[in-house]
């Protein structure tokens, strides 16, 4: 298994580097960390958006992922997740390097739901709080290959970090790549994800603008 910054002899030339998380929405943050993960991993990258649902997992993983996973803290649809994914990669020079797609959770059925994962995989974390490590013994419980950054500088803040600094009047423009800017505003990101701006009111059927 994979645990720090270096190469593995068993990695093969199909073999993706899998960052999975929730990026609610994706931040600066995300975007420094994989352009960290692709210059220590020279491999394909995979970003995978979890979907929330109410559904509740056992252990250590449990406790954590009830907070997580609370619909206070996943404002964002898969679509609009995905859609500023893209938009930030393009921006970063990413987007011919890191294949973006929305899996279900991963703690709930993995049977099913390791499916929608690159089938040769690496899972990357860092060691940004305890969730994290709780998430590597979960993968490694697994069998899977896991590769821990442990030094990915210190432009990288928490989603949870970033929400109380745009609280605290810093303008959240600092933390959005500017590419997705214009569409974080058209579905109320501002709003929605760190409760700033004026609230935009769409009809229920009305799709947010391209």
């Amino acid at each position: 298994m994979m645990e720090r910054d270096g190469k593995d002899s068993k990695v093969g030339k199909d073999t993706h580097a899998v960052w999975t998380g929730r990026f609610q929405p994706p931040h600066t943050g995300h975007f420094h960390i994989l352009r960290h993960s692709i210059e220590h991993l020279q491999m394909p990258h995979a970003a995978v958006l979890t979907a929330h649902f109410g559904w509740e997992s056992e252990g250590a993983y449990g406790r954590h992922s009830r907070e997580a996973y609370h619909p206070h803290r996943n404002p964002f649809t898969p679509w609009e997740r995905a859609t500023l994914m893209r938009l930030g990669l393009e921006e970063y020079g990413l987007q011919d390097q890191v294949t973006v797609s929305v899996a279900p959770r991963h703690d709930i059925g993995w049977d099913l739901v390791t499916g929608f994962y690159p089938p040769d995989r690496i899972i990357c974390l860092t060691e940004k709080d305890d969730f994290e490590r709780v998430k590597a013994d979960l993968w490694r419980a697994r069998g899977e290959r896991v590769h821990v950054f442990r030094d990915v500088g210190a432009d990288v803040l928490t989603t949870t970090e970033i929400r109380r600094r745009v609280a605290s009047g810093e303008d959240w423009r600092n933390y959005v790549p500017p590419a997705s800017h214009a569409y974080f505003i058209a579905i109320d990101g501002p709003h929605r994800a760190f409760g700033t701006g004026i609230s935009v009111q769409r009809f229920p059927d009305t799709p947010a603008p391209a």
